[in-house]
């Protein structure tokens, strides 16, 4: 984030993307020119894309994840109060109700440490909302990019609406970067914009740009990772918010089909609903039976990650391998520290409540502590106990229905 005659400056897409204020950083010459962002264009798609204003002047980019809720990066609403906000959206403009920048955030920490923020909006535009990703970002991952910024820090170009491709290049426990200059990056305008990737044909919001190493704006882009704070997300949401995927859009740059598709047929009706999805390793979990791998693995006070067991941290893209007992002696993938206390919650076994059991994998709720066990405590996240237990058996680090 840049300051200039005392107002933030919030860092945002150098695919060309948007900007406050008509202060800006020097500009550069000769070789220290930001690249020619040829892949950034002027886009209309994802019109769930809109910008955030700040006492009526354009602020940062944020995106629609549900009826009423908004996505953007923390440092984007941290000044002042609801009132001084409001959101453009498909060229109408709409009150804020309510701003929430993530707990633990402190500005001037670096970028894409817990840097998201949701904004709910005073009523619902008439746009279907995007999807929020429950898959963990990967290295090659293709994205597309969407924001207000400006396209170098020395052009005043801002407050436009511009599209680009990126890749993925470097992924960790909260964050993910961007760093071909040769691509999509962001600028000065784009911070809470989103990245859309596809899984399975589906399209989702994998990321929201926080800022960038270098304030240059040609050299990479971070972005929080929204399956890590997707928890977070759904409860400063009050649940309002879209998980299901939707049918990407042409890359910006790519001509709109000229032929309408033909409508999809109704499904046939069944009394049975979808299969729930399987979420991959490093996405957010509550038990076991979430996962695609082995494991939920909960560290205190937070929500769990889909892990697996692990020797090193070569086993774990883009997370740690942490020390766990209850795995054969061996670790399990986490997204904390290497040496953390972890409790591993198994897909549901056969024992009930209270029986005795001597490993994972036996118990219905998915835990063993000599006893089948299920996780209950404080933090919002966690599941009141069922009628008959009570929330009263505790080690140093857990607490659990009995």
């Amino acid at each position: 984030m840049r300051t200039c005659g005392g107002r933030a400056i919030p860092y945002a897409l150098v695919l060309a993307l948007l900007v406050l204020d008509s202060c800006v950083p020097s500009s550069k010459s000769g070789s220290e020119r930001a690249p020619t962002l040829s892949n950034a264009v002027l886009y209309s798609g994802r019109r769930t894309v809109g910008k955030l204003l700040y006492q009526g002047q354009f602020w940062c980019t944020l995106t629609l994840v549900g009826k009423r809720t908004m996505l953007s990066a923390a440092h984007c609403v941290v000044d002042g109060s609801a009132s001084d906000y409001a959101v453009e959206l498909g060229g109408v403009r709409y009150a804020v109700a309510t701003k929430t920048p993530y707990p633990t955030y402190k500005a001037g920490t670096p970028a894409a440490i817990d840097d998201v923020a949701v904004v709910k909006l005073a009523s619902a535009p008439p746009v279907p909302a995007a999807a929020l990703s429950l898959h963990a970002p990967q290295v090659g991952l293709s994205l597309v990019l969407v924001g207000y910024g400006r396209t170098a820090p020395d052009k005043d170009d801002s407050d436009t609406r511009r599209g680009a491709v990126a890749t993925v290049n470097e992924v960790t426990g909260r964050r993910f970067r961007l760093l071909d200059p040769s691509a999509g990056l962001t600028c000065f305008g784009d911070s809470g914009g989103p990245a859309f990737a596809s899984f399975d044909g589906k399209e989702y919001v994998v990321g929201v740009v926080s800022g960038s190493a270098d304030a240059s704006c040609y050299t990479d882009s971070v972005y929080c990772r929204v399956d890590y704070y997707l928890s977070w997300i759904r409860d400063a949401a009050d649940d309002d918010i879209n998980l299901s995927g939707s049918a990407p859009e042409p890359l910006p740059g790519e001509p709109p089909s000229s032929t309408p598709s033909a409508p999809t047929p109704d499904p046939p009706a069944t009394s049975q609903p979808p299969p729930a999805q399987k979420l991959g390793l490093g996405s957010p979990c509550t038990d076991g039976s979430h996962c695609s791998t082995p494991y939920c693995a909960v560290r205190e006070n937070q929500s769990g990650r889909c892990s697996k067991a692990c020797k090193t941290d070569a086993d774990c893209p883009g997370m740690v391998c942490t020390r766990s007992s209850a795995i054969d002696a061996l670790g399990a993938c986490s997204d904390g520290s290497r040496e953390e206390n972890l409790l591993i919650m198994t897909p549901p076994g056969r024992k009930a409540l209270g029986e005795p059991c001597s490993g994972v994998g036996e118990c219905q709720s998915g835990i063993c502590f000599g006893r089948c066990v299920s996780l209950c405590g404080r933090a919002p996240w966690l599941p009141s106990c069922a009628a008959g237990t009570s929330c009263s058996y505790s080690t140093s680090w857990f607490s659990f229905c009995m």
